[in-house]
């Protein structure tokens, strides 16, 4: 059956007491409120959004929903996937979308990642470059020391292949 979750999730301790687990009041299409637990998929976890429409089912006297849907108009072509975070309100906060070209766009595609190691070759090599640099019989002036560092730039938690 289908229902609309009408609170917003929350932990429980599991009736066999092995674990907490998600919880949510879903409104069934019989008008009755109901506590349900939420199984988001193995290697998944995902706290749907008050309003979002789920599919409950009924195994003896517990019920459980399975998969949710926010709503949202599909915009993807077959064999691609986008995974996206939602805010409180329901909409769309961070996404991860992966085409079907084999491109992977975080938050969007209007940007490119810059790989730390090639950069900061590039650029050592520009500052060597420049240190070295003479005006004609006149030898450059002795540069104060300048130490080019962009040791900051480089992310330690994603990392690119591409």
């Amino acid at each position: 059956m289908i229902g609309k979750i009408t609170a917003d999730p929350f932990i429980e301790q599991v009736k066999n007491g092995e674990a907490k687990a998600l919880f949510t009041q879903v409104k069934l299409s019989t008008g009755e409120i109901r506590t349900v637990q939420l199984f988001p998929g193995s290697g998944d976890e995902t706290w749907p959004c008050k309003g979002d429409v789920v599919v409950v089912e009924r195994k003896g006297g517990f019920l459980y929903a399975s998969c949710s849907w926010d709503k949202s108009e599909p915009k993807r072509k077959p064999g691609e996937r986008e995974i996206y975070s939602r805010k409180t309100d329901g909409k769309k906060a961070a996404s991860i979308f992966l085409d079907g070209d084999g491109n992977i766009n975080l938050n969007g595609n209007d940007k490119r990642l810059v790989t730390y190691a090639e950069l900061n070759q590039e650029l050592q090599r520009i500052w060597t470059a420049v240190k070295a640099h003479t005006h004609g019989s006149n030898p450059s002036p002795d540069l104060a020391p300048i130490i080019l560092d962009i040791s900051a730039a480089e992310t330690k938690t994603i990392k690119t292949g591409g």
